[in-house]
This record gives structure tokens, C-alpha cells and sequence, in this order.
């Protein structure tokens, strides 16, 4: 490939970049309230770091937190959520499936069959985003 196919290939990584800030930027100003949910998921991780002493690293935080179980369990409680931070289910399916495509390829993007399903990967890349951006790190002091 050369320099041409590497600056091809990093060209569409960044037109891939844009696109999702610019679906992120469009769903945080007209339908998702982004601020409630943050405040939700930042006091979630600070109640349950307590609960993993041990977990010195934040991709072990991650994990625990959003990977390793539901934060939501049950399709009723699910679509609640969805209401309660203003967050229409087809403008939701776009945004995980946005998140898939940049971080997974065309061919991982999955199929939301229910509002459990789409409200876990909300809250993994929400809290992935306040786990990893150092918002939490002024918080989990107040633990440690």
C-alpha cells in the first residue's frame, strides 16, 4: 500500500471520528439529556467502587462496572429509563450503533431487540467516557 493507502486509510478513520462527534454532538443538544445520565452513572461508579477496593486500574473499574453485569435488568425499568432521560429509542439504536461501527467495524454493529439490551450499551459507552476521560478521578479520591 505505501504512504497513500496508510493516509487513505487514516483519512477515513478521521471522517469516521468526525461523524461520531457530530452524532454525539446532534444527540446531546436535541434529545438525550447527557448531564442526568453522567450525574447517574458517576454516582453508580462511586457506590460501587467501594465495593472493589482492589480494582487499581480503570479498565478493571470498566469492567466491573459495565461489562461484567446489567446496569439495567428488565425491559419495563429499561423503557423508564429511556423516558426519564429523554432518549428516543430509534435516535438511542443510532447512537450505540455509531459507537460499534468506530470501535468495531461495519460487521459488529448489533440489532437492539429491546430496551434492556439498548440502555446497557448506553450506560457501557457513557460510563466508558467518564471512567476513561478522568471525570471520576476528583471523585474516587474522596475513597482512597
Amino acid at each position: 500500500m505505501g504512504k497513500n493507502g496508510s493516509s487513505v486509510s487514516r483519512l477515513g478513520f478521521y471522517l469516521s471520528f468526525l461523524n461520531f462527534l457530530f452524532i454525539i454532538t446532534k444527540f446531546n443538544f436535541i434529545t438525550m439529556n447527557k448531564e442526568t445520565i453522567k450525574t447517574e452513572l458517576k454516582q453508580y461508579i462511586l457506590d460501587n467502587y467501594k465495593s472493589y477496593p482492589d480494582l487499581l486500574e480503570k479498565e478493571d473499574l470498566f469492567f466491573e462496572l459495565f461489562n461484567n453485569d446489567y446496569y439495567i435488568i428488565g425491559y419495563y425499568k429499561a423503557e423508564q429509563w429511556l423516558k426519564q432521560h429523554n432518549i428516543n429509542v430509534f435516535e438511542g439504536i443510532e447512537f450505540a450503533q455509531t459507537y460499534e461501527r468506530m470501535h468495531f467495524g461495519d460487521d459488529a454493529v448489533t440489532t437492539y431487540k429491546n430496551a434492556e439490551q439498548l440502555v446497557n450499551m448506553i450506560t457501557y459507552i457513557i460510563g466508558e467516557e467518564l471512567i476513561f476521560s478522568g471525570d471520576i478521578e476528583e471523585l474516587k479520591e474522596q475513597y482512597t
